[in-house]
């Protein structure tokens, strides 16, 4: 018999998603990745990665409307709690994030069922870094949104 341990995972991301407001971005070439805690983030046509500044602490994000595709490697557990440190320059939003499910019942990629299941986020309007939560009970992460195992759609 097994048991299904929850898995906590954090990540310190700075979602540059609402505007600039309080930004500060490094004059860098954006990485192909970057780690942020238990989580590897990526770069791709839709979206580069940011290196972004806020009060002192800094954290990855892509600019409005992108979107931020991530891995959780070394995650063996379906059920998945993932904590996001995030900065939202005052303003509310709401971040939609599918992932990889095993949820055969989702047919968004009729090739991989499961994948692109529907959750979201909700960043309240507040000043500096906030803790926001999503939970996961059915997470299959076989990478098979675009090849990662969840995407940050920003507004």
């Amino acid at each position: 018999m097994s048991v299904n341990r929850t898995r906590s995972l954090a990540a310190a991301l700075l979602l540059a998603l609402l505007g600039g407001r309080g930004l500060s971005a490094a004059q860098t070439p954006p990485p192909v990745s970057a780690r942020a805690g238990n989580v590897v983030l990526f770069s791709s046509p839709e979206g580069a990665l940011e290196n972004r500044s806020v009060e002192g602490r800094s954290g990855w994000g892509v600019r409005a409307g992108g979107y931020l595709y991530a891995d959780l490697p070394g995650v063996h557990s379906s059920h998945i709690r993932l904590e996001l440190l995030v900065a939202s320059g005052g303003r509310s939003a709401e971040i939609a994030v599918p992932y990889d499910s095993s949820d055969e019942s989702i047919r968004a990629d009729p090739r991989n069922p499961g994948a692109w299941k529907p959750s979201r986020i909700n960043v309240l309007p507040t000043a500096g870094w906030q803790t926001v939560q999503l939970e996961w009970k059915d997470a299959r992460l076989a990478q098979t949104c675009n090849g990662h195992d969840f995407r940050l759609e920003l507004p």
